[in-house]
């Protein structure tokens, strides 16, 4: 069944865990083909273990796995890998898009301030302007009616 699963995967899968450096790379030069895909099937699987017990995965030490269980673990940890690091980056962008909202609010709230009060001493001079508008009104209208009544006096 595993193996299944795994053939499903494969096609699926175009991006592996790049090995790790480690001490085994520099000894492997000189031996045979089937040595050398045994000792890099062993050294997957110390890699592998390596970087699952970094992030806290318990494997005993004995636990000899398939090479496809070998491919399936490290695609899985790819995943894992990526999803953490996405994970971590949309958080830092949140962390930092919170930061700028709050530095955009201690912005605003000055202005919120500042634009009431001018709201209020543009509506208070709106109504002054109004009530002087009347006032020479009236005055005008008097004035008028002083002048008509002074021609009138003249006249007589």
């Amino acid at each position: 069944k595993l193996t299944a699963l795994f053939q499903r995967l494969v096609p699926l899968r175009t991006k592996a865990i790049p090995p790790a450096s480690s001490n085994f790379e520099s000894n492997q030069g000189m031996a045979s083909l089937s040595g050398e895909r045994a000792a890099t099937r062993s050294r997957r699987q110390v890699i592998l273990t390596k970087r699952l017990k970094a992030l806290d995965f318990s494997v005993p030490t004995s636990l000899v796995l398939p090479e496809e269980a070998c491919a399936l673990i490290e695609a899985v940890f790819t995943d894992l890998v990526s999803t953490t690091e996405a994970y971590e980056a949309l958080q830092n962008k949140e962390e930092a898009l919170a930061n700028e909202l709050s530095k955009a609010q201690a912005q605003v709230f000055p202005l919120r301030k500042e634009n009431t009060r001018l709201l209020r001493e543009n509506n208070q001079l709106h109504m002054e302007l109004i009530k002087a508008e009347d006032n020479i009104g009236k005055n005008q209208q008097a004035h008028d009616m002083e002048v008509i009544r002074l021609q009138g006096s003249i006249n007589e």
